[in-house]
Protein backbone atom coordinates (compact mmCIF):
# COMPACT_ATOMS: atom_id res chain seq x y z
CA UNK A 1 0.00 0.00 0.00
CA UNK A 2 3.34 2.48 0.78
CA UNK A 3 4.56 1.58 -2.46
CA UNK A 4 1.14 2.22 -4.13
CA UNK A 5 0.58 5.40 -2.44
CA UNK A 6 4.03 6.36 -3.55
CA UNK A 7 3.96 6.10 -7.18
CA UNK A 8 0.79 7.62 -6.91
CA UNK A 9 2.01 10.88 -5.46
CA UNK A 10 4.67 10.71 -7.86
CA UNK A 11 2.48 10.66 -10.92
CA UNK A 12 0.05 13.26 -9.15
CA UNK A 13 3.31 15.86 -8.73
CA UNK A 14 4.17 15.44 -12.03
CA UNK A 15 0.16 16.35 -13.30
CA UNK A 16 0.53 19.43 -11.28
CA UNK A 17 4.11 20.41 -12.15
CA UNK A 18 3.09 20.63 -16.03
CA UNK A 19 2.49 24.22 -17.34
CA UNK A 20 -0.89 22.86 -19.10
CA UNK A 21 -4.50 23.97 -18.94
CA UNK A 22 -7.45 22.58 -19.76
CA UNK A 23 -7.92 20.01 -22.20
CA UNK A 24 -3.82 19.50 -22.40
CA UNK A 25 -3.60 18.92 -19.16
CA UNK A 26 -6.39 16.52 -19.28
CA UNK A 27 -4.84 14.46 -22.01
CA UNK A 28 -1.56 14.64 -20.80
CA UNK A 29 -2.93 13.29 -17.29
CA UNK A 30 -4.29 10.36 -18.89
CA UNK A 31 -1.08 9.70 -20.90
CA UNK A 32 0.93 9.72 -17.77
CA UNK A 33 -1.64 7.17 -16.17
CA UNK A 34 -1.51 5.16 -19.02
CA UNK A 35 2.26 5.24 -19.41
CA UNK A 36 2.52 4.22 -16.12
CA UNK A 37 0.29 1.20 -16.14
CA UNK A 38 2.12 0.05 -19.11
CA UNK A 39 5.54 0.76 -17.62
CA UNK A 40 5.25 -1.29 -14.96
CA UNK A 41 2.18 -4.13 -15.85
CA UNK A 42 3.70 -6.54 -13.08
CA UNK A 43 3.01 -4.49 -10.70
CA UNK A 44 -0.22 -2.90 -12.25
CA UNK A 45 -1.25 -7.09 -12.36
CA UNK A 46 -0.66 -7.28 -8.58
CA UNK A 47 -2.26 -4.26 -7.93
CA UNK A 48 -5.53 -5.17 -10.07
CA UNK A 49 -5.72 -8.07 -7.82
CA UNK A 50 -5.24 -6.28 -4.42
CA UNK A 51 -8.29 -3.53 -5.17
CA UNK A 52 -10.47 -6.45 -7.13
CA UNK A 53 -10.30 -8.64 -4.07
CA UNK A 54 -10.45 -5.89 -1.56
CA UNK A 55 -13.43 -4.88 1.31
CA UNK A 56 -14.81 -1.60 0.01
CA UNK A 57 -13.25 -0.08 3.60
CA UNK A 58 -10.26 -1.71 2.41
CA UNK A 59 -7.39 1.18 2.43
CA UNK A 60 -6.05 -0.05 -0.98
CA UNK A 61 -10.11 1.19 -2.51
CA UNK A 62 -9.60 4.54 -1.11
CA UNK A 63 -6.15 4.85 -2.76
CA UNK A 64 -7.08 3.37 -6.22
CA UNK A 65 -10.71 4.09 -6.72
CA UNK A 66 -11.52 7.47 -4.56
CA UNK A 67 -7.91 9.40 -5.08
CA UNK A 68 -8.19 8.66 -8.85
CA UNK A 69 -12.46 9.94 -9.06
CA UNK A 70 -11.19 12.56 -6.64
CA UNK A 71 -8.28 13.89 -9.32
CA UNK A 72 -10.85 12.59 -12.11
CA UNK A 73 -13.44 15.51 -10.75
CA UNK A 74 -10.51 17.88 -10.22
CA UNK A 75 -9.39 18.03 -13.99
CA UNK A 76 -13.14 18.27 -15.54
CA UNK A 77 -13.72 20.94 -12.62
CA UNK A 78 -10.75 22.79 -14.65
CA UNK A 79 -12.39 21.85 -18.21
CA UNK A 80 -15.62 23.75 -16.44
CA UNK A 81 -13.59 26.65 -15.81
CA UNK A 82 -12.12 26.88 -19.30
CA UNK A 83 -15.35 26.98 -20.93
CA UNK A 84 -14.99 23.16 -22.26
CA UNK A 85 -17.53 21.92 -20.10
CA UNK A 86 -20.90 23.12 -19.15
CA UNK A 87 -21.65 24.50 -15.74
CA UNK A 88 -24.43 22.46 -14.91
CA UNK A 89 -22.29 19.41 -15.98
CA UNK A 90 -22.58 16.10 -13.11
CA UNK A 91 -18.74 16.43 -12.25
CA UNK A 92 -19.16 13.21 -9.85
CA UNK A 93 -21.10 11.37 -12.23
CA UNK A 94 -18.75 12.00 -15.28
CA UNK A 95 -15.63 11.37 -13.33
CA UNK A 96 -17.09 8.11 -11.98
CA UNK A 97 -17.89 7.11 -15.53
CA UNK A 98 -14.58 7.83 -17.02
CA UNK A 99 -13.17 6.43 -13.93
CA UNK A 100 -15.01 3.23 -14.37
CA UNK A 101 -14.16 3.08 -18.39
CA UNK A 102 -10.48 3.22 -17.50
CA UNK A 103 -10.50 0.28 -15.19
CA UNK A 104 -12.44 -1.72 -17.79
CA UNK A 105 -9.70 -1.05 -20.27
CA UNK A 106 -7.43 -2.38 -17.14
CA UNK A 107 -9.54 -4.88 -16.73
CA UNK A 108 -9.76 -6.12 -21.07
CA UNK A 109 -6.02 -5.31 -20.88
CA UNK A 110 -5.00 -7.76 -18.20
CA UNK A 111 -7.35 -10.46 -20.15
CA UNK A 112 -5.51 -10.41 -23.82
CA UNK A 113 -8.18 -8.38 -25.23
CA UNK A 114 -5.87 -5.22 -25.48
CA UNK A 115 -2.34 -5.35 -26.39
CA UNK A 116 0.06 -3.96 -23.77
CA UNK A 117 1.71 -1.57 -26.40
CA UNK A 118 -1.47 -0.68 -27.63
CA UNK A 119 -2.76 -0.02 -23.72
CA UNK A 120 -1.92 3.53 -23.64
CA UNK A 121 -3.18 4.99 -26.51
CA UNK A 122 -6.69 2.60 -25.55
CA UNK A 123 -6.72 4.21 -22.18
CA UNK A 124 -6.53 7.76 -23.31
CA UNK A 125 -8.91 7.45 -26.10
CA UNK A 126 -11.42 5.68 -23.81
CA UNK A 127 -11.43 8.60 -21.27
CA UNK A 128 -11.87 10.80 -24.31
CA UNK A 129 -14.60 8.86 -25.73
CA UNK A 130 -16.65 9.34 -22.62
CA UNK A 131 -15.63 12.99 -21.73
CA UNK A 132 -16.96 14.31 -25.47
CA UNK A 133 -20.58 13.56 -24.97
CA UNK A 134 -20.51 16.53 -22.31
CA UNK A 135 -17.64 18.45 -24.02
CA UNK A 136 -19.50 21.64 -25.50
CA UNK A 137 -19.63 21.43 -29.19
CA UNK A 138 -16.96 23.82 -31.14
CA UNK A 139 -15.12 24.24 -28.15
CA UNK A 140 -10.77 24.00 -28.68
CA UNK A 141 -11.73 20.82 -26.01
CA UNK A 142 -13.88 19.16 -28.96
CA UNK A 143 -11.70 20.23 -31.47
CA UNK A 144 -8.37 18.23 -29.79
CA UNK A 145 -10.87 15.43 -28.78
CA UNK A 146 -11.95 14.74 -32.19
CA UNK A 147 -8.20 15.08 -33.46
CA UNK A 148 -6.84 12.34 -30.67
CA UNK A 149 -10.25 10.04 -31.52
CA UNK A 150 -8.88 10.06 -35.27
CA UNK A 151 -8.17 6.40 -36.12
CA UNK A 152 -4.66 5.88 -37.17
Amino acid sequence: LAALQEVTDNLFLQIESEKLSGIDRYISAREKVANQIASSPNYTLAMTRMLFNAEPADPIVKVVLGQGIKAQKQRLSELVGTGDLPADVDLGFLARSISSSSWSTILLWSKGFVALHDFPDEYVRVGLSILKSTIVPGSHAMEMIEKRLRPG
